[in-house]
């Protein structure tokens, strides 16, 4: 079996570290371009990666929070999966199609060429020995009677890998973690909240807003209209944060009236993208006789895509 690793070139030791681990599967050969021994020379390089995808068995994409943007490994997934390799081998497409392995790397930020394909976690020992059992049985050789996996090529690989995990992780934080773009415009549009304040004599319903959401590649951006002022028009109240790859959205906010508020929020926002919960602080300095003091708040926030999904009183809040 040969199997094809599409990656990004400047990340060729983790291709190299995957090639190695995958040798330690009897039958299979692995190919991928930035090897010294690829045989990669001066001309035309689509022509020679489409001649070995074309001979491949199977295609192995490195996804890392900076390759998944690749316009290469994005061209080759594509072409993998495309008509012209079927109809250029005269082959059935690979039921499996390219098969990615992913570093730091949410399975909703995958490029729209592996969307739909079974992921195998890069970093992850459970994952990688599923991977390479998958590839015997491509071969038609896993059976009871198969022999077992060897520990040593994966602790080998892990050894050649754990230089570089510490930079993907530093990359994860701001290409998916610092904030998914990708899902922050899913929330785009209208929201309905609940605001409640806690303290020792317990939780109760503070205020219901109607919030307006928008997102830039960097932020996203909230406004809501608060409590009404002296001419019965509702106060604006802005809000800005990041939505991470794990959907937790931290937020700061500034809201105007009788006193001047400041304050952060924590929300976890659910996979659909149509509810969201958390936590909120607020911070305030009050003038009484020309004496400045701290006030402070707390409570939880619910904001939901329709009004009437809201707790409709104290009785109905969440525990």
């Amino acid at each position: 079996m040969r199997v094809f690793i599409s990656h990004w070139s400047e990340e060729r030791a983790l291709a190299a570290a995957l090639s190695d681990l995958l040798g330690s599967v009897r039958g299979v050969e692995s190919w991928y371009s930035s090897s010294e021994t690829s045989g990669m020379g001066i001309g035309d390089w689509r022509k020679q990666i489409e001649k070995e995808l074309q001979a491949c068995d199977a295609i192995i994409a490195i996804v890392t929070p900076q390759a998944r943007n690749n316009q290469w490994l994005n061209w080759e997934c594509g072409f993998a999966t495309g008509f012209e390799r079927g109809r250029a081998t005269g082959k059935p497409r690979s039921e499996s199609g390219p098969i990615p392995v992913i570093f730091y790397v949410e399975s909703d930020e995958l490029p729209r060429t592996l969307t739909e394909r079974q992921w195998f976690d890069g970093t992850s020992a459970a994952g990688l020995n599923s991977l390479l059992r998958g590839l015997q049985e491509l071969q038609g050789e896993a059976s009871a009677a198969s022999p077992a996996l060897s520990s040593e090529p994966l602790a080998e690989y892990f050894e050649a890998i754990s230089p570089l995990l510490p930079r993907l992780r530093q990359l994860a934080m701001f290409e998916g973690e610092f904030h998914n773009l990708k899902a922050a415009k899913g929330l785009r549009g209208t929201w309905y909240s609940l605001w409640t304040a806690v303290d020792e004599s317990g939780e109760k319903i503070l205020t219901r807003n109607v919030l307006e959401a928008w997102t830039t590649g960097e932020r996203i951006r909230w406004l809501g209209q608060g409590r009404k002022d002296a001419d019965g028009e509702r106060i604006p109240y802005p809000m800005e944060g990041i939505l991470s790859g794990g959907r937790k959205m931290p937020l700061t906010w500034w809201s105007p009236g009788e006193a001047d508020w400041c304050g952060t929020a924590m929300l976890q926002v659910d996979r659909e993208g149509q509810y969201m919960e958390g936590s909120w602080q607020g911070l305030s300095f009050l003038e009484r006789k020309k004496r400045t003091r701290w006030q402070t708040m707390e409570g939880r926030v619910f904001i939901e895509r329709r009004e009437e999904d809201l707790p409709r009183d104290e009785g109905d809040l969440p525990t």
